[in-house]
């Protein structure tokens, strides 16, 4: 890290070092160069915010120096005041065409030296931050650009798994209907009645048999028929009884029952049922009646547990 500002003084007049070091030396860091192959050699070392340039150099001249230091990327930012003894206005355009940033002429006002050396200094630490502002930009503008591609990679993927998801959804939906048609025509083939009702004692399924032997329709069914009015009254305590016990996870093997038509007429029935469950709850039973005609009728009994 720079303690002081950095000025590199080049000039083949000993006399003139020793007066500019003098002039300087109390605010600035300096490096001094007599010739123009001694300042091309330290120049990248010492690294000088200022560059004070002397024209008429022996061996390589002021000019030189200028045209190479100005051809480097890595001294761009440096700020080179050129140094002559004759202000002529060719010399100074050939200066401003190679890269200077100013000229003083000799011999030295320092007090006119000192304010643009001021100025440049006050020049290059704006240009600095603006680069500095500039790179943490750049750097900001390549970190939102990546964490768009990643978010983007990441929301393909994402969408990808769920097209996947949805796909498997599909095939799963499409079985369960074909193993609900399965069943649905396996139940209604069968001779017994088949159901199922909610934990509000709510018909939700009942096989063809099941419409035929209590003479209900199918708009019968729409409009929420409850078992337990199908039940003869006496049995009415037994039923809930045994409904309670199979929610609670109780398997009902062998029960009987007097039912009722829809006409009011009885008949005798035997049930098994047992509790359906969804995700780790109750949310039903499901049943299956025999028809229990020339047996004796009895109240409901033998509840047995799996």
């Amino acid at each position: 890290m720079k303690s002081k500002p950095r000025i590199m003084i080049v000039d083949d007049d000993q006399s003139n070092l020793i007066y500019m070091s003098e002039v300087l030396e109390s605010d600035y860091e300096l490096s001094l160069a007599g010739t123009g192959e001694e300042a091309l050699d330290s120049v990248r070392q010492f690294d000088p915010d200022i560059l004070l340039l002397d024209l008429m150099l022996p061996g390589i001249d002021g000019y030189e120096v200028l045209k190479q230091v100005r051809n480097d990327e890595t001294l761009s930012s440096i700020k080179i005041i050129l140094v002559t003894a004759r202000a002529m206005l060719d010399e100074k355009l050939k200066g401003y065409e190679s890269g200077a940033d100013d000229y003083v002429t000799k011999p030295y006002q320092h007090e006119e030296l000192l304010a643009k050396i001021n100025v440049f200094l006050r020049l290059t630490k704006e240009e600095k931050k603006r680069k500095s502002a500039e790179e943490a930009l750049r750097k900001a503008k390549e970190n939102l650009e990546m964490a768009v591609v990643e978010r983007t990679k990441a929301l393909e993927a994402l969408n990808l798994s769920l097209k996947k998801e949805i796909e498997e959804h599909k095939e799963t939906v499409s079985e369960l209907i074909k193993s609900e048609e399965r069943y649905r025509e396996f139940v209604n083939a069968l001779p017994q009645v088949v159901f199922e009702m909610d934990t509000s004692s709510i018909l939700t399924f009942a096989n063809n048999i099941a419409f035929d032997l209590f003479q209900y329709q199918q708009n019968d069914f729409e409009k929420g028929l409850n078992p337990l009015d199908m039940v003869a009254p006496e049995y009415i305590t037994h039923a809930q009884e045994d409904f309670k016990r199979i929610l609670e996870g109780e398997v009902i093997k062998g029960n009987r029952y007097q039912l009722l038509k829809k006409d009011g007429s009885r008949f005798p029935v035997v049930l098994y049922a047992i509790r359906i469950m969804h995700k780790g709850e109750p949310v039903g039973i499901r049943g299956i009646l025999m028809d229990a005609s020339g047996s004796p009728n009895q109240p409901a009994s033998g509840v047995s547990t799996n």
